[in-house]
């Protein structure tokens, strides 16, 4: 898997921390952090996983964007009072 860059997806010196540290998630599961990271980016890439669906919750923890909602452009001015253009 190739991130834009002509060589290596990540940085050599970090595989191993990569390699050593666990993440966990509802739909995956346990996992090594690059295991997590190629697996979400082919998701993101073929569109079976789409990172900005609500629930989307701001820094203070009000929910801006519903369970389920898509963000777009106009939802996500929408939900934060941000004029639309």
């Amino acid at each position: 898997m190739r991130f834009g860059g002509a060589g290596e997806p990540f940085n050599p010196a970090f595989l191993g921390e990569l390699r050593a540290k666990k993440v966990k998630t509802p739909d995956l599961g346990e996992l090594p952090l690059l295991e997590f990271l190629v697996k979400r980016a082919t998701q993101i890439l073929s569109g079976e996983y789409e990172p900005f669906t609500g629930p989307i919750k701001d820094q203070k923890g009000k929910l801006r964007l519903p369970a389920g909602v898509r963000a777009t452009e106009n939802s996500w001015r929408a939900s934060t009072g941000s004029p639309t253009t």
